[in-house]
């Protein structure tokens, strides 16, 4: 018997829809200046299962991953790959040129032990 619909977690069915219907939109990221990127289903799986194994030669699962964020596909490729890879993905916004942003990435860091 399959999993019930509601035990199925992101990992689960970002795979079952690369399965399925691997050509469908899975992320389309519109950024305020630039063209519009579409990542399809099969496309997130492939780029957030590279990234996975190479983070879970890196870390142990459970671990935290400090994923900064950018309006960009990479960043639900890294939030996916965490996921896939086990760990804990914290997201914190991209430092900008000013000390405290720097400064308040920092302390994401340390407070979240990533």
């Amino acid at each position: 018997m399959g999993a019930q619909q509601d035990d199925l977690t992101l990992v689960d069915l970002v795979h079952e829809h690369a399965r399925e219907r691997p050509d469908h939109a899975a992320v389309v990221v519109v950024p305020e200046a630039g063209e519009r990127r579409t990542l399809t289903y099969a496309e997130l799986d492939a780029q957030a299962a590279a990234l996975a194994a190479d983070l879970a030669d890196r870390y142990e699962q459970g671990d935290r991953a400090l994923v900064l964020y950018s309006a960009t596909a990479s960043f639900v490729v890294g939030i996916v790959a965490c996921f896939y890879a086990g760990l804990i993905p914290v997201p914190s916004p991209l430092p900008g040129g000013q000390a405290y942003q720097r400064e308040r990435v920092g302390g994401m860091l340390v407070d979240c032990d990533a």
